[in-house]
């Protein structure tokens, strides 16, 4: 009884939950593949613009083709980010991820990549958001006022603690909530690259030269604006002509 009662507990409930919700969604995958197809053909029918949201959550967009691997619903196809696209070559125009690639191991990370490279048009925009390992590390190490409320903030926050570890927090942030892999600016960029993306700029939240990308992240109404724009890394990668040199800003 004391060890179901541990294998039950924490951690291990919270992975047991995810992998029954991870096979539920597999199973309901399965019985609604050609209503998904349905929802694909109809949004690829009546989109001349044609934009791809991965592992969307509760962020439903408009004029988006809204994916996820969990609690797929009528405004969502099932699509888990670790396996090829179902779609064909230069299918979109704009494929954006909040909070998605940290779930993904960086081999698994590095197939994504390319598939987004395979799936986008030429001059097409991926655009992800994800937390950022240099943030984390100057948390760590520099004593500033403003680590000092988010230190305070985020194991007030989450862990519901009255005193505050920087430790304690790097360690969740690394493999909490799902992490996996957490990238800085240099890695991502040069992975993206190697993906096949000849551009990639670093951007701000809610920020984007496309207005398709403009204020579409949502990380920031769970956690708050303030400390969405401390963590998140954004970055955009542009799919170009062989001919451009590749660029990293």
């Amino acid at each position: 009884m004391k060890r179901l009662k541990h294998l039950l507990g924490g951690k291990n409930r919270q992975r047991i939950l995810e992998a029954l919700a991870r096979r539920k969604s597999y199973y309901l995958a399965k019985t609604r593949k050609g209503r998904d197809q349905r929802i694909i053909d109809a949004y690829m029918n009546s989109n001349r613009c044609r934009k791809l949201n991965i592992g969307c959550g509760d962020n439903v967009l408009a004029g988006w083709l809204n994916s996820d691997i969990l609690d797929v619903t009528d405004q969502k196809i099932f699509l888990d980010a670790r396996e090829a696209l179902p779609f064909p070559d230069e299918s979109f125009h704009f494929i954006y991820s909040e909070h998605l690639l940290e779930h993904l191991e960086h081999a698994e990370g590095c197939i994504h990549l390319k598939e987004c490279f395979r799936t986008l048009k030429p001059n097409g925009v991926l655009r992800i958001s994800t937390p950022d390992l240099a943030f984390l590390i100057r948390f760590y190490e520099e004593d500033t006022a403003e680590n000092r409320e988010y230190l305070k903030w985020a194991t007030s926050y989450y862990w519901k603690l009255s005193r505050f570890y920087k430790a304690l927090v790097v360690n969740h942030y690394m493999k909490s909530w799902g992490h996996k892999f957490i990238y800085d600016f240099q890695l991502l960029g040069e992975t993206c690259i190697w993906a096949g993306f000849h551009f990639v700029k670093k951007e701000t939240v809610g920020e984007s030269e496309f207005s398709e990308l403009r204020n579409i992240e949502s990380h920031g109404s769970i956690i708050g604006d303030k400390w969405n724009r401390m963590e998140s890394l954004v970055i955009e990668a542009e799919k170009v002509p062989e001919e451009d040199h590749i660029s990293l800003p």
